[in-house]
């Protein structure tokens, strides 16, 4: 029985592999986007959980995404954080971005002398020395192997010159590093930051501390730093949005490259189907034999779409170091499993209609 479809596949070797192609591409692009997507949100969670501190406190208005909000509030609410039972540091953020480094959009964090320390975690210098003067500049690892600058290189941000003065560990808040009160200088915005991160005296405590913070606090953005990454992606609405396109893509490429496919076949096989109806074969056996043609070319599809994707993902990060494109097992099975279901739906009505065929009629085709 399997013999007859894999038969059929090897007679028309150029259509047997532009209907694989096809459903590759479906999956190899379900992957590679949601991973990119998925990453992108990952990687901006992880590096606000790796600044330490576990609350983290936001104006109304203040977006997930922290380099797309403007929204500010005043640095003197700090010394009201401070005096809440619990809390035993808070560091005040003034959050920016730029694309002057390297044409594409990172974010500044200005930071105060102390960097981290209050929330008991510093800034990891890899080389170079922590901000001490009013132009000094901080670069995360990536973002200085990525653009080939080193310590003492003049660097322009916000239209600025600052002196490259230390190279930071990666994945920690943000690429670029700025005195804060520069920051606030340059940008107009003396006295105001975008958020502080908060450490309270244990973790155990921090929701209860948050609860208080949002009774006290009324209209601000209160989150417990541990649980960033569900949140962000609760409210990435367009980013789900995505998702779904991509993935309503995947099955419709996968769904009309098999109907197109076993259309094709079954004209061309005509008068074949009409012998084998006329030597006692069933319309379930003729239905049966298309669908396990279609299930193979979608399950040879699917594999090759997983090759695809790991050599995408490769090219895009060799191409663009600072994207995260994150490949699940989940979505693997996801994308797998709309091109199977896609290529045997597209199978059904090419089954269906060779199977009404009329053996004498289907002997007569030339």
């Amino acid at each position: 029985m399997v013999c007859f479809p894999i038969s059929n596949l090897t007679q028309k070797k150029t259509r047997t592999m532009v209907s694989v192609a096809a459903v590759a591409l479906g999956v190899a692009l379900v992957i590679v986007l949601v991973g990119m997507t998925n990453g992108t949100l990952i990687h901006h969670a992880q590096s606000i959980e790796n600044v330490g501190g576990d609350i983290l406190f936001q104006p109304l208005g203040a977006a997930s995404f922290l380099g797309l909000s403007k929204a500010l509030m005043p640095i003197g609410i700090k010394n009201h954080l401070l005096k809440i039972n619990g809390i035993t540091g808070v560091v005040p953020i003034l959050v920016w971005n730029t694309k002057q480094i390297d044409n594409f959009y990172h974010n500044i964090f200005g930071i105060d002398e102390q960097g981290f320390t209050p929330i008991g975690r510093r800034l990891e210098i890899l080389e170079g020395r922590f901000l001490q003067g009013p132009y000094d500049l901080v670069l995360d690892k990536r973002l200085t192997q990525k653009t080939g600058l080193k310590i003492g290189d003049k660097v322009t941000i916000l239209n600025h010159q600052f002196t490259l003065v230390g190279i930071c560990k990666p994945n920690v808040g943000a690429m670029i590093y700025l005195p804060l009160s520069t920051l606030q200088d340059i940008l107009g915005f003396p006295g105001k930051v975008s958020l502080f991160f908060i450490k309270c005296s244990s973790q155990q405590i921090a929701e209860k501390v948050a609860e208080r913070l949002r009774k006290e606090f009324k209209g601000y953005q209160i989150n417990i730093i541990s649980t960033y990454t569900e949140e962000l992606s609760k409210s990435a609405v367009g980013l789900r949005a995505l998702n779904l396109a991509t993935t309503a893509v995947a099955i419709i490429a996968s769904f009309l490259a098999i109907l197109l496919a076993m259309y094709t076949a079954i004209i061309e096989r005509t008068r074949e189907i009409g012998i084998l109806k006329a030597i006692g074969a069933t319309r379930h056996y003729i239905i049966r034999n298309i669908v396990i043609e279609a299930l193979i070319i979608s399950t040879i599809g699917v594999f090759v779409g997983y090759l695809t994707a790991y050599i995408a993902r490769h090219i895009i990060i060799k191409i663009f170091p600072l994207l995260t494109v994150e490949i699940t097992l989940r979505w693997m099975l996801i994308a797998g499993a709309l091109g199977i279901i896609g290529g045997v739906l597209g199978s059904l009505y090419p089954a269906f209609r060779a199977a009404k065929q009329d053996p004498i009629d289907a002997l007569k085709y030339e």
